[in-house]
């Protein structure tokens, strides 16, 4: 029963219930798409900074994924070996900064469904404090096509940088 109206709960017709089921499976997608690319950013900059040619830039832990990526950008436009690097690695930095927001929500937000013709679309609704401001809700809304798009869009990025790094990796003996 619904403790609010003491209605009975209606079961969802089960093409709803794949939906959301596809949602949550998409919103882990982009979620844990975008963590392993964080994760590799810190983990590049701690393995370079053990190197005596980048030790003198190593700095306290870089949290944000802001701070992760101008540690990377310094990492590598640093002599040393990973310079060489730079200008293919500069891009792909640029190109996260593109996803953040939407992480941001995804990872932290409220979701809700709604269905309207038969089909589910995601709201994720999230609180954000503008600098010097108060808290304010803001909402990005998304159909499943538009989901499936951004996951497709980050793991293709995702595979990408990942290939890079895994290359840099074993060419410069960072593993």
């Amino acid at each position: 029963m619904n403790k609010i109206t003491h209605e009975p709960l209606v079961e969802p017709p089960e093409k709803i219930k794949l939906q959301v089921r596809e949602a949550a499976a998409l919103r882990g997608n982009i979620v844990g798409a975008f963590s392993h690319i964080e994760y590799l950013l810190a983990d590049v900059c701690m393995r370079a900074w053990l190197r005596p040619e980048y030790r003198h830039l190593a700095d306290s832990f870089p949290y944000k994924v802001e701070s992760r990526i101008r540690s990377v950008r310094t990492l590598f436009s640093a002599e040393g070996p990973l310079k060489k690097y730079e200008a293919t690695v500069d891009p792909l930095l640029d190109e996260l900064l593109k996803f953040e927001e939407l992480r941001h929500f995804m990872a932290h937000g409220w979701a809700q469904g709604d269905i309207k013709k038969n089909e589910i679309t995601i709201s994720y609704r999230l609180y954000i404090i503008a600098k010097g401001g108060s808290p304010t809700s803001e909402t990005k809304t998304f159909s499943l096509r538009e989901l499936q798009e951004i996951a497709d869009d980050l793991n293709k990025y995702s595979a990408n940088i990942l290939g890079l790094f895994y290359r840099i990796y074993l060419d410069e003996k960072l593993q």
